[in-house]
This record gives structure tokens, sequence and C-alpha cells, in this order.
């Protein structure tokens, strides 16, 4: 992704709903890169995106941080990772994704989102064929969440 708007779009999105939905301070990190054979989190939500852009986002979480972000957003204390849990998880990433194909049409670019999968597991690697993988932490009193941005803008869009 060359154009940084479409990156700003993501960010922006991941930032606003994470603060919005977990109603705690929300603080970004540095941007980084990451390759296909980087391990992800234990608790990972995914969001496809086709249109004007092709390829997914993915919000990423340690166990501990799943289970404190479903204890915010259900009202219940979770110590591990339940079908609920892994519910939660996977509705921040579609709110996400949501709130960036919003932010995108604003600029452009119609692109439609998948619904949610989660995966969870220790030493996953999710494989995206040859599409940058563009890591953004945010830190958060629940613990880090990484969003992964795995896309690139289609041509003609």
């Amino acid at each position: 992704m060359k154009d940084i708007r479409l990156i700003n779009a993501f960010v922006r999105a991941a930032a606003e709903t994470l603060e919005a939905e977990l109603q705690v301070p929300v603080e970004r990190g540095a941007l980084a890169l990451s390759g296909p054979d980087d391990p992800d989190s234990p608790v990972t939500g995914i969001v496809g995106l086709t249109g004007a852009m092709e390829g997914a986002i993915a919000i990423g979480v340690e166990r501990a941080t799943a289970c404190a972000i479903a204890s915010a957003l259900l009202g219940e204390e979770f110590a591990e990772v339940t079908p609920l849990v892994a519910s939660g998880i996977s509705e921040i990433c579609n709110i996400i994704a949501g709130r960036a194909a919003a932010l995108l049409f604003e600029i452009g670019h119609r692109v439609e989102i998948s619904p949610p999968i989660v995966v969870t597991g220790q030493e996953v690697r999710l494989r995206t064929v040859d599409l940058p993988r563009l890591v953004v932490p945010f830190s958060t009193d629940f613990g880090r969440i990484e969003l992964k941005v795995m896309a690139q803008q289609r041509n003609g869009h």
C-alpha cells in the first residue's frame, strides 16, 4: 500500500474502535512490517477484504488480553478463551474492518468485508501469498493489541 491514506484508514479505524468499545485509553506504537514466518498471536480475529483492496486485516492478542477484552465487553469474568471470548475478538475485528471500509469509501475506495473468523492456538502463522504485512501495535489497560493489515490496492482502483 503506497497510498498513506489507505494505511491511515485502517489505523484510524482501529484506534477509534478500540477506544469506543473498550472504554480505555489506547496508545499506538510504531508501525512495522512482519514476514509470513513471524508467529501470530494466540487469539487472532480475521476479516477478509475485497473490492478496491484485496487481502485481510487481523487483530491479534494474547490469551489473557482476549479474556480481559471479553470480560469488559460482556460484563462477566473469563479466565480462559471460550467461544464467547473468541466471539468478542471477532466482533472487535469486524467493527474495525467496517469502520475502515467506511473511511476508505470517503476517499473513493469501495471495499467489501467478509464475516470475521477467529483462529486460536500456539505457533499460529497466517499465510498471505505475496502480501506485505503492516503491523500496528496498540497498548491498552487490557494488554497489547496488534492490528495486522495484509492487503493491497487492486489495479484500476
